[in-house]
């Protein structure tokens, strides 16, 4: 079993990164789509699908499972308006968090299985950073919503952490970054931050290979049966001389 005591760097391995690109309105659906392609590989081939195919009594439906499932909080301009309108505010202007983690939650509902979503909202006391880390040494990647006035509205998700002078968050940011200072996060924070996590309890699928840093030395772990019985982390290296 892995340690437990403080580390250097947790890194979350091999979690796609989608980028996207000038819709500034897409970070919570691309954020959305990693933390479900990271639990769920096999969903990765069918985000921005929209092409359709037949389904059920001869009717079509789009691939993408956040896109099928979504259903915004957004009022309807006008009677006899359908749901292309929510969607249309989803891409150019944006949406919350909680409405993703609904989404989510829906998609695994639909596919029969048990991992649920939660949504939180959280200060920017230090207490925010250690529960996204102790997700993290889950291997539970998280999705963090954030509004301050240095860094906008937007959200990413969070695979890894690492302690220095300073604490960092290791992120896949569909605006193309790779980590942000949690000082300069807290500091420029206007609202609370939204947090998405999945319950561990719940999820009864694989997780990702981990890499921990202690000392300039890198440890890589992998989620696998362990004798007792459940699963765990367990170094490769020991994995392969058994």
């Amino acid at each position: 079993m892995r340690p437990r005591n403080r580390r250097t760097q947790v890194q979350l391995l091999s979690i796609p990164c989608y980028q996207q690109g000038h819709f500034d309105g897409l970070c919570a659906y691309y954020t959305g789509a990693m933390m479900l392609a990271a639990l769920y590989p096999q969903f990765d081939r069918e985000f921005g699908e929209l092409t359709r195919r037949p389904s059920g009594r001869g009717r079509r439906r789009v691939e993408d499972p956040l896109i099928r499932l979504y259903k915004g909080d957004y009022r309807k301009p006008r009677a006899g308006s359908d749901d292309r309108y929510v969607l249309a505010r989803w891409y150019y202007e944006g949406e919350y968090l909680e409405t993703v983690k609904n989404t989510l939650n829906r998609v695994m509902k639909e596919e029969g299985y048990k991992t649920r979503f939660d949504c939180e909202k959280r200060t920017a006391h230090d207490s925010t950073f250690r529960n996204i880390a102790s997700s993290i040494d889950e291997g539970l990647p998280v999705m963090l919503g954030w509004h301050t006035e240095d860094f906008g509205n937007h959200a990413v998700l969070v695979t890894g952490y690492w302690h220095g002078k300073n604490d960092w968050l290791l992120i896949n940011d569909p605006g193309g970054d790779q980590q942000i200072c949690w000082q300069n996060l807290k500091r420029d924070k206007k609202e609370n931050f939204e947090v998405v996590t999945c319950n561990p309890e719940k999820h009864r699928g694989p997780r990702p290979d981990m890499v921990v840093t202690e000392g300039g030395e890198d440890t890589i772990y992998r989620w696998t049966p362990v004798p007792e019985g459940g699963t765990d982390y367990m170094e490769l290296d020991t994995l392969f001389q058994a």
